[in-house]
This record gives structure tokens, C-alpha cells and sequence, in this order.
């Protein structure tokens, strides 16, 4: 029987090239909202072997949560945050996840790398305006039912555009509450949003800061490139 230390090092051997397990032992993550594409981001990073994971969301799991955002019958009335705590360590139990079953304010101190999966453009504004300046990598992502936007915020070029896709809530093109979540938009979100992060770890030279996929259309579309 193969000892515990290989089953480990076999565990990350055909992501090596793309994740450096050394690195994923110090990185810090925090993700901001534990819903479609949140909770599918918490469980990638979980598998990938990220160290330390921040939860925070105060929501807890609703019928209309159960299809879209892949959550049990036996979940229902319980905090997302802890629901998913408890299948990542399940996925890996050699990693740390701490929750908080609370709304994120402003001074609330976040880790170096951010994954933002909040509800609100006025959220996003008020998560930025508090933590813009600090945070070394932060990736936004946002969603409809067939489109993912990714944004990454990890240079001073896209610390200065990042701004400019904030906008106010009543601005914002309204959906039909029946148009606005699926399980594979959200999946598809969560791993082009871990794809960025491992393009950030590796110094990649050149990769959008934001882009947007109509998984409808399967059309990419660039919308702001590095320069």
C-alpha cells in the first residue's frame, strides 16, 4: 500500500505544469459570495489544492437554489458557506477552509487573491473602493443564464480599467427570473475564472482583462485586452 506522502504528490501530478503545488500551499484565496459560480469556485480550488479558502455569504440554501446552484435536498435552511465547507474538505482534506456566515462589509480584511461572485454591481463598487488598492489579484465574475464575463484585476492596467465596468444597479439590462442561472454557465464561469487565476500564478504576459463568452452563441468575445 502506497504511503500517504505519494498519494499526495500523485494527486497533483497532471496540474503540475499549470499549478505549482508549492505555490498552492502559501496562496490565500477569499471568495465573495457562495452561489452559482462561487460555491463551483470554492470546489475547483478546493480539488486544485489552494492552501487557504475564505468563505463569505450570508445566504442560506432555498428551493430555488437546488437546480442552478447544484445543492442537496438534505442542504436546504443551512448556511451556504458551511454546506460548502464541508464537500470541499471532503474533495481534500489536507486544506484549511474558514467561513462566515455574514454579509461582507467594508474593513472586512480579505485575502491577497479575491474571487467576486456577489449579486450586485453596487457590491462589486464597494468591495473595490475598500480593497482596490491592496489585494494582489482579484477576479470578478458575472453571469446570465448562457453568458459568463470574467474580469481580472492583477496589474496596473487592469487596476485602472477594472473601474470603468462599475456601474449602478438600475443600469443594469433585467432578465427574466426564469433566464438568469443554469448549472453549466455557472461551471463554465468558475473554471474560465480559475483558468485566470492559474494565467496570474504562472506571469503569463498577455491574456484579457475582461472577456465575455455567449456560451449560446460560442462566441469570445474581448473586451478589454492587456497591454
Amino acid at each position: 500500500m502506497r504511503n500517504e506522502e505519494h498519494v499526495k504528490e500523485d494527486r497533483y501530478l497532471r496540474q503540475k505544469d499549470v499549478f505549482d503545488p508549492e505555490e498552492l500551499k502559501i496562496l490565500d484565496v477569499s471568495i465573495l459570495g457562495v452561489g452559482a459560480v462561487g460555491r463551483q469556485i470554492a470546489l475547483q480550488l478546493a480539488s486544485i489544492g489552494v492552501a487557504n479558502i475564505e468563505l463569505i455569504d450570508f445566504d442560506k440554501v432555498e428551493e430555488v437554489n437546488l437546480g442552478p446552484q447544484i445543492f442537496r435536498h438534505k442542504d436546504l435552511g443551512r448556511y451556504k458557506v458551511d454546506v460548502t465547507r464541508e464537500l470541499m474538505l471532503e474533495l481534500n482534506p489536507d486544506i484549511k477552509v474558514e467561513t462566515h456566515q455574514l454579509k461582507w462589509e467594508p474593513g472586512h480584511l480579505l485575502n491577497p487573491v479575491v474571487f467576486v461572485g456577489v449579486d450586485t454591481m453596487e457590491c462589486r463598487k464597494a468591495i473595490w473602493d475598500d480593497i482596490g488598492e491592496e489585494c494582489a489579484t482579484l477576479i470578478d465574475t458575472r453571469m446570465s443564464a448562457e453568458s459568463s464575463r470574467v474580469l481580472t484585476v492583477y496589474d496596473s492596467g487592469s487596476r485602472e480599467y477594472y473601474p470603468t465596468t462599475l456601474y449602478h444597479d438600475n443600469d443594469a439590462i433585467e432578465g427574466s427570473c426564469t433566464n438568469k442561472t443554469t448549472t453549466f454557465c455557472a461551471n463554465i464561469t468558475a473554471g474560465l475564472a480559475v483558468s485566470s487565476l492559474s494565467k496570474v500564478m504562472r506571469g503569463a504576459e498577455y491574456f484579457p482583462y475582461d472577456y465575455v463568452f455567449d456560451i449560446k452563441a460560442l462566441e469570445l468575445m474581448r473586451m478589454k485586452e492587456a497591454e
